[in-house]
């Protein structure tokens, strides 16, 4: 991983939370970025109706695909994987509810 690469991570795990997709793990790189995220910092996308996973278009509601791949790189199975991202999920929206 190159120098700019890990310092991008290392400031979004500090402040942001991060996409990730079946498009971006399909790929070493993408597997090799994912495993220095904490979970509790990503969520899933497909970057649909642009994106593709095994050459197939994805649409949105694809984000799923990505669960496998994320249950594999943080040893849960793809149950745990989708509770986590749906806990980011929640985590975003409450932490930028309007009062």
């Amino acid at each position: 991983m190159m120098f700019s690469q890990v310092r991008s991570v290392e400031f979004l795990n500090k402040v942001l939370p991060f996409s990730l997709g079946p498009s971006m793990m399909s790929s070493k790189k993408g597997f090799a970025i994912a495993s220095k995220i904490p979970g509790n910092r990503v969520l899933s996308e497909t970057d649909g109706p642009f994106g593709t996973f095994k050459g197939q278009r994805l649409m949105p509601w694809d984000s799923v695909k990505v669960y496998p791949l994320l249950a594999s790189v943080w040893n849960v199975d793809n149950q745990e994987a989708d509770s986590i991202i749906l806990n980011n999920f929640k985590s975003l929206m409450l932490a930028n509810k309007v009062h």
